[in-house]
């Protein structure tokens, strides 16, 4: 007779934990709760959006919703490239799904809730951990990059030391994500860990080409661009702006987003987004107002955050099937 702490009862009720975590109900429950978390945090900005809309020009901030729509789908679309490179073949839907519901845990303190939901949702569509590992590199070491580099017109607006972090940050990334170094890494990495995964520890993968690189680089600059412009209607919604000064946007929407994105302990960089934000945005304007555009834009990320999640666990229930992700170590 086993003793209740015994090895196979141990096993045994990890097992029956496993399977209360994996039912659907449960996994509803959990993206429902993020949801409103997302909620909560949305209402606590809703006086402050409120006040601001009343004398505003509301389509150009509709119009500013539908470009941050459009960001939301080339991110996804971005995933979908970088896991193509891999060799993972996810069709692109089922990429925006998981992209669109681990946005929800951004909105929980640390990204440790987002990651995992990255993670977790890509290993239950059959992508091996090292796929996903690799992939969730390259893509964020990509927007960091492109962030920062779009945001170049507004670095002399920033303190010298923000100012350094943003010139040499982009360098050490650009090294690092390099096809022989990042190669290297991984090989690395796979034999670091043999002791702790088994004998075949990160199984090898075929090297990094830099080709694969080039058009998720260019289409995070073109989702930049979206971002700049978002934020150009939305002070356009208060007055005109001289299409001139759209560099200025395009750098205070990169830059806020890269920085707050950076800053581990604020829920999607809560604070830093609209310091930043306001700081570049001063350059050009009073800070009243720029203070009041930050508030919008956050509020117009956070519905469209909640439009692309909903839509994302509404549209679940009419795809049928599976698609053969590759378990790829």
């Amino acid at each position: 007779m086993s003793s209740p702490l015994s090895p196979s009862r141990s096993r045994g009720a990890l097992g029956n934990l496993v399977a209360i975590l994996k039912s659907p109900l449960v996994k509803y429950l959990y993206f429902l709760a993020l949801f409103g978390i997302a909620v909560y945090y949305l209402l606590g900005r809703g006086e402050e959006f409120s006040r601001s809309l009343s004398q505003a020009r509301l389509e150009l901030v509709f119009l500013a919703w539908l470009l941050s729509l459009m960001s939301g789908l080339l991110y996804s679309y971005i995933s979908h490239l970088i896991y193509q490179g891999l060799g993972v073949g996810l069709p692109f839907f089922r990429i925006f799904r998981i992209m669109a519901l681990s946005q929800l845990g951004k909105y929980v303190p640390g990204k440790v809730v987002f990651a995992g939901n990255y993670f977790l949702l890509f290993r239950a569509e059959g992508v091996g951990l090292g796929d996903t590992g690799v992939s969730l590199l390259i893509s964020v070491s990509l927007m960091i990059l492109t962030g920062i580099l779009s945001g170049f017109p507004a670095l002399f607006l920033l303190s010298p030391a923000l100012r350094w972090v943003a010139i040499l940050f982009p360098l050490v990334l650009l090294v690092f994500i390099h096809p022989k170094v990042f190669s290297f890494f991984l090989s690395t990495l796979g034999r670091w860990a043999a002791p702790l995964l088994g004998a075949q520890g990160v199984p090898e993968r075929e090297p990094l080409r830099g080709k694969m690189y080039v058009l998720p680089f260019l289409i995070y600059l073109l989702a930049w661009l979206l971002t700049g412009l978002q934020l150009y209607l939305i002070a356009s919604a208060w007055g005109p702006f001289d299409w001139r000064q759209l560099p200025i946007f395009i750098a205070a929407g990169s830059l806020a987003i890269t920085l707050g994105f950076l800053v581990l302990f604020a829920p999607v960089g809560l604070g830093v987004r609209e310091g930043v934000g306001v700081i570049i945005l001063g350059g050009i304007m009073d800070g009243a107002r720029a203070a009041m555009i930050m508030v919008v834009f956050r509020v117009v990320a956070t519905l469209v955050d909640l439009t692309l999640g909903a839509a994302s666990l509404v549209l679940a229930h009419f795809w049928g099937g599976r698609s053969a992700g590759g378990d790829k170590g």
